[in-house]
């Protein structure tokens, strides 16, 4: 969970994001590889009421439209050198999604 406040410039609502990681990982497809998924909601609160809250998925059966695809690999080479890809795709879907967020937050309700 990863939350920021913030005052918008001439006006007096004070503004909360929060994102919430809901899930991420791999699964499986077909017998020997594997795709990654993250999925989170952004929740924005403007005066402590709800004014945005937005679901943001990497991978998956919902994927956002605003989302790359997901990384897929066969799973032992997601697992070679003590699963350094597999990290490193985790890593980036973590990136990616603040990527998404940002430009959702530009783009405003």
């Amino acid at each position: 969970r990863v939350g920021a406040r913030l005052t918008a410039t001439g006006e007096a609502a004070e503004q909360r994001a929060e994102v919430i990681v809901l899930g991420y990982g791999f699964t499986k497809r077909g017998t020997s590889d594997a795709c990654s998924f993250a999925t989170a909601v952004l929740r924005v609160e403007a005066d402590d009421r709800p004014a945005i809250e937005e679901r943001i998925a990497i991978g998956g059966l919902d994927q956002s439209p605003d989302a790359p695809p997901p990384f897929c690999s066969g799973i032992k080479r997601l697992l070679q050198d003590d699963a350094r890809l597999a990290r490193r795709t985790l890593a980036e879907s973590a990136e990616v999604i603040g990527a998404i967020v940002a430009r959702r937050l530009e783009r405003g309700p």
